[in-house]
């Protein structure tokens, strides 16, 4: 896929102490064209993301936040109407922020829950359109319904509730969903994520 390289500056501290107490910090993640757009290893394209990114907490309840722009060096067309002349959809750019908190449940157990966010500029939004066609064809066709892309932005708004449970020693075991509650792209309903750590 494409390869990511990732800059970090905290330039805001909350305070002193361990655990972290968090404070405000900017990141820039480079996203290179490494991966093969035609396997849907990447998009082809340089994309920069900007994000500015806080957090806070050194009890049991830490909340965190997150919010950027990312920019793409060039837009990616997708086909727009499938009647003639073609039209093509441009998107390029987006916004991207989360919002969330972390709550230590038990010593070894930590609950999560976080709003994701990403709004696509430009177009790519998929709908229903309808295609009238010449009546005079053996089928007595007039018309109908394909789904295709339309210039109006891609906005998806997730929740992703979670958890992180020590299971023994350095070993971690997530345990994550993904539940769009605004999404007008093609998505999933419900998306489950595991994940295991271990650390040496």
């Amino acid at each position: 896929g494409d390869v990511a390289m990732i800059i970090k500056y905290r330039f805001l501290r909350l305070g002193e102490g361990q655990p972290d107490p968090g404070g405000l910090a900017f990141t820039l993640t480079s996203r290179l064209p490494t991966g093969n757009k035609d396997n849907f290893r990447g998009l082809g394209i340089n994309r920069t993301l900007g994000s500015l990114v806080f957090s806070a907490g050194t009890g049991k309840f830490r909340p965190h936040a997150n919010a950027g722009f990312e920019w793409w060096e060039k837009g990616i067309c997708v086909r727009g109407r499938l009647d003639s002349p073609y039209t093509n959809i441009e998107a390029r750019h987006q916004i991207q922020y989360a919002v969330g908190a972390e709550f230590e449940a038990a010593p070894k157990l930590t609950l999560l829950l976080d709003l994701l966010g990403r709004h696509v500029l430009g177009g790519g939004r998929v709908d229903m359109q309808t295609y009238r066609i010449s009546a005079d064809n053996p089928y007595g066709v007039s018309s109908f319904d394909a789904a295709g892309a339309v210039d109006h932005r891609i906005r998806k708004v997730a929740l992703a509730p979670g958890l992180k449970w020590n299971l023994r020693g350095n070993f971690l075991v997530s345990l994550n969903a993904r539940i769009p509650i605004a999404d007008n792209s093609l998505h999933d309903r419900f998306t489950p994520v595991v994940g295991v750590e271990w650390t040496f």
